[in-house]
C-alpha cells in the first residue's frame, strides 16, 4: 500500500467552547478550561483509558487522516498498511481525492474506496487541522465530516469508526491562523456528532495539552 501526495503541506501535530467561527483568535485570550469536553455528558461516547496492550489491535486498525495520522507511519508506530490519507488533507477531500495507491495497481483510490479493499476491523479518523484556519465554520466542518463517514460506511460497512479529536497547536508556531479556540470549537462539534451517530470518540487532544492548554512542546517540531 502506498499513500500520500506531492506538494502537500499541513500543520503538524469541552462543551462550553464557542462554535462561532468569529470566536476570539489571540493566544492571550485563550483559556484552557473553555475548551474542555464535558466528559459526564459524553459518558459512553468518549473511550476510556485502557491498560491493555494488544498488538493485534493496531494490526486490525487503519488510521485515516492528514499528516497527524501519517506521522504514526513515518515514526514507525504503525505500518503503511495501517494508514490511509495524506499530508495536507482536509475533510472535504476524503471522498474526492484519489490519493491511495496499492502495489501493482496504477489506479488511485479515494479513502472510502481504499478501505473497502483494506477491510480493517476499525478505523480511527483524524481530520480538522487543515480546516481550522478560519475559512470553515464548525457547522460546515461537521456537515462535511458526516458526508465522509457516510461514504465510508457505504463503501465498507463492516468496520467500527472511531472519531479522534483534533490535536492542539503549540503556543510557539508559525501557522498562527490556526487558533486553539477554533480547534476547541471543532472538537466540541466532533464530540456532539459522535454522540449523535453513536460512534466512539478518542479524546487524544486532552493528553497532548499542557497546563496552558496549548500542545506540549515535546510533541511538536521546533521549526513549526
Amino acid at each position: 500500500l502506498f499513500a500520500g501526495g506531492k506538494n502537500a503541506t499541513d500543520a503538524p501535530a469541552q462543551s462550553g467552547a464557542s462554535s462561532d467561527i468569529n470566536a476570539p483568535k489571540t493566544d492571550a485570550e485563550y483559556k484552557k478550561e473553555d475548551g474542555l469536553l464535558d466528559l459526564q455528558k459524553l459518558k459512553g461516547t468518549v473511550l476510556e483509558e485502557s491498560g491493555a496492550k494488544d498488538a493485534a489491535y493496531l494490526t486490525d486498525t487503519v488510521f485515516v487522516g492528514d499528516s497527524n495520522s501519517e506521522r504514526l507511519y513515518m515514526y514507525q508506530f504503525i505500518s503503511l498498511n495501517n494508514f490511509a490519507g495524506k499530508s495536507g488533507m482536509g475533510i472535504k477531500n476524503v471522498t474526492a481525492d484519489a490519493c491511495i495507491y496499492f502495489k501493482n495497481d496504477e489506479k488511485g483510490y479515494t479513502i472510502p474506496q481504499a478501505l473497502a479493499k483494506m477491510k480493517p476491523h476499525r478505523i480511527v479518523m483524524t481530520f480538522g487541522t487543515n480546516d481550522a484556519g478560519g475559512s470553515m465554520s464548525a457547522e460546515n466542518f461537521i456537515k462535511s465530516y458526516k458526508s465522509a463517514i457516510s461514504a465510508i460506511q457505504k463503501a465498507y460497512p463492516h468496520c467500527d469508526i472511531i472519531i479522534n479529536t483534533i490535536p492542539p497547536v503549540a503556543k510557539k508556531r508559525t501557522y498562527n491562523n490556526i487558533s486553539m479556540q477554533t480547534i476547541d470549537a471543532f472538537n466540541v462539534a466532533l464530540a456532539d456528532m459522535a454522540q449523535e451517530l453513536d460512534l466512539k470518540l478518542l479524546n487524544s487532544n486532552e493528553f497532548l495539552r499542557g497546563e496552558d492548554g496549548f500542545g506540549k512542546p515535546q510533541y511538536f517540531d521546533a521549526k513549526d
